[in-house]
């Protein structure tokens, strides 16, 4: 059993597990957009209880996702003249910033927002490892990320762009809506688009 959350005209469809992961920066982009979207939230009855065995909901879901390659997050864009079905993460993400202009203004710009939002999900998967470990191994992978991935990331940044420089289209992009997830561990009170674009 999954859960279905139903908007009104709503012409996209994601599923994802229901939890925020990587189907959150599809959700900001969407919200941001102002675009009506529905979701199939696997783990989950349509109560919002957990399931006791979640893998059942992913074998009999996959099974109706018609892709090459059975993945979460997926997307369903039936607002066109041909339905588009799609997979992978940063995948969904470029189809819709692309969709929906948070792509970058220049080709320049979209080099630069593809290379970092690439980088933000490296930088996603050292604050994972980093979060993720328990015990006596906790101290040294918490000193391995503060010593060598945060100091990496923010060189990259500086030198992608130099004096502060923005990459934005609309106001925000693809990496910015990426990024905004992460500060909901950091400054979960606190968090808002602004905040965020204040960040960087």
């Amino acid at each position: 059993m999954v859960q279905r959350i139903e908007q009104a005209g709503a012409e996209f469809e994601l599923g994802y597990w229901a939890i925020r992961g990587l189907g959150q920066p599809i959700r900001f982009l969407l919200a941001h957009a102002e675009v009506a979207f529905s979701e199939v939230r696997l783990g989950v009855n349509q109560d919002g209880s957990i399931v006791a065995d979640e893998s059942h909901d992913w074998t009999t879901h996959k099974d109706t996702l018609s892709v090459p390659f059975p993945n979460l997050p997926c997307l369903i864009d039936s607002s066109g003249p041909a339905e588009v079905r799609l997979t992978q993460s940063n995948a969904v993400m470029r189809y819709l910033a692309r969709r929906f202009d948070y792509c970058g203004d220049t080709a320049s710009n979209q080099i630069c927002i593809d290379v970092l939002q690439d980088e933000a999900y490296d930088l996603r998967n050292s604050i994972a490892e980093t979060v993720y470990t328990l015990g006596a191994e906790y101290k040294a992978v918490f000193d391995e990320f503060t010593s060598t991935a945060v100091p990496d990331t923010l060189t990259g940044l500086r030198v992608i762009c130099p004096n502060g420089e923005s990459i934005h289209t609309n106001g925000l992009n693809n990496y910015f809506l990426i990024v905004q997830n992460w500060s909901f561990v950091f400054q979960p009170k606190q968090t808002s688009f602004q905040s965020i674009r204040a960040f960087f």
